[in-house]
């Protein structure tokens, strides 16, 4: 059993803010390199659908830092899915980058967050990219105050 702690065992990537109700697709604005890592879980949170609004999240891939093709890899809301988190695990994909859209259909639906955590690193510890994670700690059985 490896003695690290799973901030040293993922990497946490921000890979989308906040974007408010609409209709249009979102996208990241970066693809995730996934060399070195054996997979990624893709999680969205999704806020408040109208009524008759969908969102389908589809992961993507490419073999170059470009918008990707898109996988067989789909999770889709309905609007009585309002402040739901929805989850893609993509492992050992076939290209190099990895990234995702987000289609927003027939009524307003908000976007959340979404978060990119790349796993089964080839090497470890990982150390998080700033931008990411601002701050972080990590204990083994912490002191009490």
């Amino acid at each position: 059993m490896p003695n690290t702690q799973l901030l040293e065992e993922l990497r946490f990537v921000n890979s989308a803010n906040n974007s408010a109700a609409g209709v249009t697709d979102v996208t990241p604005a970066a693809r995730i390199d996934m060399q070195g890592f054996h997979g990624v879980l893709l999680l969205a949170k999704i806020g408040t659908i109208d009524a008759t609004g969908t969102v389908t999240f589809t992961a993507r891939s490419a073999a170059t830092d470009v918008a990707g093709a898109k996988l067989a890899l789909i999770a889709t809301l309905a609007d009585t899915d309002d402040d739901s988190w929805v989850a893609l695990d993509l492992r050992d994909p076939d290209e190099r980058f990895v990234d995702w859209i987000i289609e927003r259909g027939v009524a307003n639906s908000e976007v959340d967050a979404v978060l990119a955590i790349p796993y089964r690193a080839n090497s470890l510890p990982i150390t998080q990219a700033a931008a990411d994670i601002a701050a972080s700690t990590t204990a083994v059985r912490p002191a009490k105050q």
